[in-house]
């Protein structure tokens, strides 16, 4: 697949040219990769989805919640400042409101687009850990433009600097305003991954199975990443029988026996609330999505995002 040169892709306001461009750059080996894809696609996504809606139901049932409260956004650069000294404070506007209520810090539309329509939720999540850490409100502003819009959404997947959005007081809002351009982004940006597409398709190298001391191994990385380091993961799971899929898991705990971990994790199928579930030793597979391996990745994001804070703390 021939790229698009990544500056006209991220600096570029013409969304559909650039789409246009780059599915007319695969080659006649990855149009018919596609097109035999296509069923599989569509059947995973549409199954990703009722196992999501069966399992939060179940969830909010529980009550099951971890400690963080949640905090509404910084709405001027002198609290996002403060608040950013916090490690934690990122965690504070991923946490779980009373009853699940939808958190206004978080997309505001689930996983949908992307080839076939059969959804992008690595993009989408990426999207939303990126809008934790990068975003801060000016809601006594006038609105910012669509063209405005654009540019924020696009410099939020460059993930390099913190971005003012006016006329908004939290990322929902902002996120309802302008889906289309959004959702015209994160499809986008699939495409863009190129090489990564068709791992996307063909899932992970990895099984939905695997040894206790393996699936313990990768759980202590995520505890390590989140607990200790204090960031939010994201985390690739392997499914039985369908592609891999994207959480964020925003806290995690070690249960009151030591014997496992309990954590909370935002999901892009219901991405207005984060959700608890938890992992004991001896496990050969997480409970998410009938059965799952997670694969903690892009932990260098985190890096540049606490790149930019600093920036911006010192301009």
């Amino acid at each position: 697949m021939k790229h698009t040169d990544e500056i006209e892709f991220f600096d570029s306001d013409d969304i559909e040219v650039l789409n246009a461009k780059h599915i007319n750059a695969l080659s006649p080996d990855e149009k018919s990769a596609l097109i035999s894809a296509e069923a599989r696609l569509k059947s995973s996504h549409i199954e990703k989805q009722r196992l999501m809606s069966m399992y939060t139901d179940e969830i909010k049932q529980s009550g099951k919640t971890l400690g963080f409260k949640h905090q509404k956004a910084s709405t001027s650069k002198k609290e996002f400042i403060e608040k950013s000294q916090d490690p934690n404070y990122f965690k504070h506007l991923a946490g779980i409101k009373e009853y699940f209520e939808s958190n206004e810090n978080l997309i505001a539309f689930k996983n949908t687009g992307g080839l076939f329509n059969a959804g992008v939720c690595w993009w989408h999540s990426r999207l939303q850990r990126a809008a934790l850490y990068l975003t801060t409100y000016r809601p006594n502003e006038p609105k910012c433009s669509k063209k405005e819009a654009k540019k924020i959404i696009r410099n939020l997947i460059k993930g390099k600097e913190v971005l003012e959005i006016s006329g908004f007081n939290n990322f929902a809002e902002f996120s309802i305003e302008f889906k289309e351009e959004i959702q015209k982004y994160l499809n986008l940006w699939q495409l863009f991954d190129g090489v990564l597409l068709w791992q996307w398709i063909n899932g992970l190298s990895g099984s939905y199975e695997t040894t206790p001391e393996k699936l313990k191994k990768y759980m202590d990385e995520i505890y390590e990443e989140v607990a200790v380091r204090k960031r939010v993961a994201y985390v690739k799971l392997q499914i039985k029988g369908i592609d891999s899929h994207a959480l964020l898991i925003t806290e995690i705990e070690k249960t009151s026996n030591g014997q496992g971990y309990i954590f909370n994790f935002i999901d892009s199928n219901s991405p207005d609330s984060a959700f608890t579930t938890n992992y004991t030793y001896g496990q050969t597979y997480l409970h998410l999505y009938n059965k799952s391996v997670p694969y903690l990745q892009r932990e260098d994001d985190i890096d540049k995002f606490l790149s930019a804070i600093d920036e911006y703390s010192t301009s």
